[in-house]
């Protein structure tokens, strides 16, 4: 004898109406799995350095174009706090506060791009974010700036400059 028959109409109905979702979600799932390697090589490929963080920072994917940025290999990043390793990175005696915690909050709500000198390179990061049920989430695509071009060096220089008066705004408010 089959179950279904011991159940009441509206029961049964529900048990079809999941079993309808299961199949869809399963069919979807597939689609992602086979997607997933294509998306992954993308990502490999891109010439900006990428990371996937947590809201505190702590990283918990990223590209090889990224490693190369950092002169870190891969399999160190995974886990580090990206904010701390660029306080660890940065110019011995450099004024510049870099990326904080407070950069990495406000880009939750609004992309945010910070220039960031280090060792012998200026790198832009450019932060985005979201949060969903299982919390805050950022992106981060950093890309080295050549210092050979004058103009982009001055608009590395005015980038700062305007990074350094929105930073005071902010603390003065």
């Amino acid at each position: 004898m089959s179950i279904e028959k011991d159940l009441d109409s509206e029961t049964q109905r529900r048990l079809r109406r999941l079993s309808r979702e299961n199949k869809r979600l399963a069919y979807e799932l597939s689609v992602a799995n086979r997607q997933m390697p294509h998306l992954w090589r993308m990502i490999q490929s891109c010439p900006d350095g990428l990371a996937l963080l947590q809201a505190n920072g702590t990283i918990v994917e990223h590209n090889d174009t990224l490693s190369s940025i950092l002169n870190k290999p891969g399999q160190e990043l995974v886990e580090l706090n990206f904010l701390d390793l660029l306080q660890k990175t940065k110019k011995p005696g450099s004024s510049q506060k870099g990326l904080t915690q407070a950069h990495l909050v406000r880009s939750l709500s609004m992309p945010e791009t910070v220039i960031f000198s280090f060792e012998s390179k200026v790198v832009e990061f450019r932060l985005s974010g979201w949060v969903d049920d299982t919390g805050g989430h950022c992106i981060v695509s950093a890309r080295l700036i050549d210092d050979s071009d004058k103009r982009e060096q001055q608009l590395i220089e005015a980038k700062k400059k305007i990074q350094n008066l929105d930073e005071q705004l902010r603390e003065e408010r």
